[in-house]
Parts: structure tokens; sequence; C-alpha cells
């Protein structure tokens, strides 16, 4: 009976597969082996072990310019990956009709649990370029679940950390933001000074959600500094800090007496304009990334609707107030 069980074992399992790469993974003597199999436009295809792109044992697969099938082992590192590793890997089978490429690996390499649900993320690449050993970052990616012992059902819509990280930052760099801005502009007499504290207190709560945004995603993610999106992200931090060095700066500054408007102020509404404006493109740049999914896009087109209404009607109703 114990010699019909890799038999046993190589039936049971199914592909594992989302819209972009489908993995299948049999176990055999002492190898893994692993088929990848990508839509038609696939330039590069990718599988990973484990739940995050830092520290993962990444695979990648393509066909050169000559239709001979390519894979290399590399470690994930945020959304970058180191050189080449020099895991003893073989190519067993190939179909460029298809996009598929078969290769093995040894079980004692592989951090795999032919007894339990395995945790994969998969990358896929479809821009028109000739892939080399220097691999182009992802086009798509995600995660799947793998077993040895059947299809197991498939986490559906973006992961629940990326969900919280858009949330977070909505809140950090839309709503919050566009109050202690209206409030600042238009609010100044109807508060006395306590437009100030709210102004502050709104933009200290805003920075507070977007530390912790920032946090949930590189815990999940590890170093992310090479996504344009983080990238954008971390100078709109920077600049936030600096925006609120100016604003404490201007409050110790202010005179009363004063008959003109000093440059720091002036600085100080600039700025802030160009980060919501910039914040707000990257929101929408990042729910781009994550594919666009409706309960992202209805929320933040209605917050953006609300917030352009809103200011409409404090320079009509209200007008500016400056001190």
């Amino acid at each position: 009976m114990l010699l019909f069980l890799p038999l046993i074992l190589s039936i049971a399992a199914a592909p594992a597969c989302s819209d972009y790469v489908c993995v299948e993974i049999l176990e055999q003597n002492d190898v893994f082996q692993f088929t990848l199999t990508g839509k038609a436009n696939t330039q590069y295809m990718a599988v990973g072990i484990g739940t995050r792109m830092d520290r993962a044992d990444m695979f990648i697969a393509w066909f050169d310019k000559n239709k001979k099938p390519q894979v290399s082992h590399r470690t994930a590192k945020g959304h970058a990956l180191s050189q080449e590793l020099k895991l003893a890997l073989k190519i067993t089978q190939s179909d460029v009709k298809n996009t598929s490429i078969t290769f093995a690996i040894p079980q004692s390499s592989s951090k795999l649990d032919t007894t339990q649900v395995n945790e994969l993320i998969w990358a896929h690449y479809d821009r028109k370029s000739s892939i080399t050993r220097n691999i182009p970052m992802h086009t798509q990616k995600g995660s799947l679940r793998y077993s040895f012992q059947g299809e197991v059902e498939q986490d559906s819509g973006v992961s629940a950390f990326i969900v919280w990280h858009g949330i977070l930052m909505i809140l950090a760099w839309m709503i919050l933001p566009a109050m202690a801005i209206f409030i600042a502009r238009y609010l100044k007499d109807s508060l006395g000074p306590r437009w100030l504290t709210a102004h502050m207190t709104l933009f200290a709560a805003a920075a507070a959600a977007a530390v912790l945004s920032i946090t949930i995603v590189a815990y999940n993610l590890g170093n992310v500094l090479d996504d344009p999106h983080a990238a954008i992200g971390v100078v709109v931090m920077v600049l936030m800090g600096v925006q609120i060095i100016l604003g404490v700066v201007i409050d110790k500054l202010w005179d009363p007496e004063r008959n003109y408007i000093p440059m720091q102020d002036i600085v100080h509404w600039w700025l802030g304009r160009l980060l919501f404006l910039m914040a707000i493109s990257n929101i929408i740049y990042g729910i781009v990334l994550v594919g666009n999914p409706i309960y992202f896009w209805f929320p933040t087109t209605c917050f953006m609707i609300i917030i352009t209404l809103s200011f409409i009607y404090g320079h009509i109703k209200i007008g500016r107030v400056a001190h």
C-alpha cells in the first residue's frame, strides 16, 4: 500500500490559480516538482513560499528570446530580488505555447509542508521586454494557498492589511487634512483661538493614522521603499514633518499687529496644498495598484465630491479668513 502513497498524493493535489498564474506542486521521491502556468502574455511568472515578500524564497520562470525555458531562484527583499542563488533546480518540462514550465527542487531545501496548507505568494510580469537575469519589478502580485491533499479555498480580494492600510490613509490624507484646511481657511472668526487647536489636533491625528498605516504594511511586506507608491508616501511623510515644524514656527512668530503676510505663512499654505494633492494622487495610485476594487473607489470618490463641494460652499458663503 505504501508504494502507492506518492501516486495518491499526486492525484489529490490540485493547481492553485490566480487570474495570472497557476501553481502546482507535486511530491516525488526527494524532490518537489513545481509547474507554473501563466497567461498568454506572460513575460515572467514567479512563486514564493510564505506570506511576505521580505526574505521569501522566490522561483521566477520565463522563456528567453530563443523560446528556451529559464528558472531563477532568488530571495525577495520587499519588492526587490537578491542576486541569483545556487539552488540545485532542474527544468523537467516546458510548453511555450501554453506558457508552462515545470522544474524540480530538493525537498531538503524547501519549507513546504506536505501535511498542512501552505501559504504562497506569486508575481507576474506582462510588459513586452526581454527578461534577463536582472528581473524587473512585477506588474501583478498576490497570494495563494496550496495543499498536497487536494484543492483548498483561496482567499479572495485584497489582503486585510492592505484594506486597513487604505482605510487609514484615506482618513490620514483625505478626510482629516480636508477638515483641518477648511477650519484654517474659513472658520477662524467663528471658532476664535480654538481654530488653531482644532487645526493642529486634526493634523496630529492624521500623522498618527499615517504612521500606523505604514507600520501595518511594512510589517506584512517588509522593505517596500523601492515601490513608487511607497516612495511617494515617504516624500509626503517627510514634507509633512517639515509642514508641522513650519506651523510651530509660524505660531511662535505670529504678530497680531502685523500689516502684511509673512513669507513663512505663504510657504505653509502652498506646501499644505501641494501635500494634499500629492497624497490624494498617491491614494488613487494605490487603489489602481491593488486592482481598482469598488470598495476603495466608491468611498474615495464620495469623499472627494464632499470635500470639493464643501470648499466651494466655504468660498462662496463664508469667504477666506486671513489673520
